[in-house]
């Protein structure tokens, strides 16, 4: 008698959990997360996307140009503009998984491409050689007229590029104008001076900007130099150069 009473509230139990099954998928979902990027960036530079580490997780990256990565930092070399777009990621430990989160990348055309070395300035029919700049004299700031100042040097070059406003430039691709014209936000001054003797200014050409680990990076290539005594901007030479905040 006792035994056929224990054995009812076993078969009930049993039938409404398997009722419970049948009516939907059971879901787990992770607590949010986060994702992001260095976004923008110029082409050829590493795309690098982020996320938070979770404990014994998997992490599943999509992405233009049909992109996939199980890393959970991936870092995407080389870039070229048609892999700006969205990249998403879901992260999952087990059948629980986070909600698909986002986040943007944008891929600038870098229109400086010339073959130099970094903390390096080269010259075309120019007197003064291959010069290498002493990281630790690389720096930027703004200054009271409103202009902002990515500088390097070394003991015979110092090397200034010239961006409107007091903040330090976005990632991007700038126009050089010669020091008579006024800044805009897309337009750059760029000069050096040899020994605090010899002063030349570019005349046209361009300039990019981009960022490395929170560092800036400046690059122009074969920009055409005039000596700042030269009331017509008759081009002297032409110079390239590449040199990164310290």
């Amino acid at each position: 008698m006792n035994s056929k009473s224990f054995l009812f509230p076993i078969i009930g139990i049993g039938i409404l959990f398997s009722g419970c099954v049948e009516k939907g998928e059971m879901r787990c979902i992770l607590p949010a997360t986060t994702v992001s990027s260095n976004s923008p960036i110029i082409s050829n530079d590493p795309i690098i996307l982020n996320t938070p580490k979770i404990e014994g997780a998997t992490y599943h990256w999509t992405g233009p140009n049909g992109f996939e990565s199980n890393v959970q930092n991936p870092i995407i070399s080389n870039s070229t503009v048609d892999m700006s777009g969205e990249y998403k990621l879901v992260t999952s430990i087990g059948i629980c998984k986070t909600e698909e989160l986002a986040t943007e990348v944008t891929v600038i055309k870098n229109v400086t491409t010339c073959a130099v070395n970094n903390h390096e300035m080269t010259f075309v029919n120019a007197p003064f050689g291959k010069q290498t700049f002493i990281p630790h004299y690389t720096d930027g700031h703004g200054t009271p007229e409103n202009v902002y100042n990515l500088n390097t040097a070394n003991l015979d070059l110092n090397l200034n590029v010239f961006f409107k406003g007091n903040d330090i430039p976005k990632t991007g691709n700038y126009t050089i104008v010669n020091s008579s014209t006024a800044l805009s936000a897309n337009t750059v001054h760029v000069d050096f001076n040899w020994n605090s003797i010899l002063y030349y200014h570019a005349i046209s050409g361009d300039v990019s900007v981009s960022f490395s680990n929170g560092k800036f990076v400046v690059t122009f290539c074969d920009v055409p130099f005039a000596n700042v005594k030269s009331n017509n901007n008759q081009k002297e030479f032409t110079a390239s150069a590449k040199f990164t905040e310290y």
